[in-house]
């Protein structure tokens, strides 16, 4: 098994765990030593995914919005209906919350 290999491996774990920081980490250590890593781009895909939900579930709806946006950006077509979806309804609550509060100039 190649070191790359192992370090894919920790980063599914660290994901399972919900330890985003350190699977972002892995990632681009990964990135920037072994770029041609087998399915490290799929990889960043999902963790950004699956972070981005998590944030959302934290009621983080602006970070989560940040990770969905980065999600779409590097690429338009992974999960375009559930990434673009989940981009919407962020804006929403951040826009409702915004309102809500009275924070108008931010909303």
């Amino acid at each position: 098994e190649l070191y790359e290999q192992i370090i894919m491996r920790e980063i599914d774990e660290m994901v399972a765990a919900k330890d985003y920081a350190g699977a972002f980490r892995y990632i681009g250590f990964l990135y920037r030593n072994y770029p041609n890593t087998p399915d490290l781009d799929a990889m960043r895909k999902r963790l950004l995914l699956e972070n981005g939900a998590y944030l959302f579930s934290q009621k983080q709806y602006e970070a989560a919005l940040v990770v969905m946006e980065s999600l779409y950006r590097g690429d338009s077509n992974y999960e375009a209906s559930k990434v673009s979806t989940a981009i919407s309804r962020l804006a929403d609550f951040i826009i409702s919350d915004k309102m809500e509060k009275k924070d108008l100039p931010r909303a």
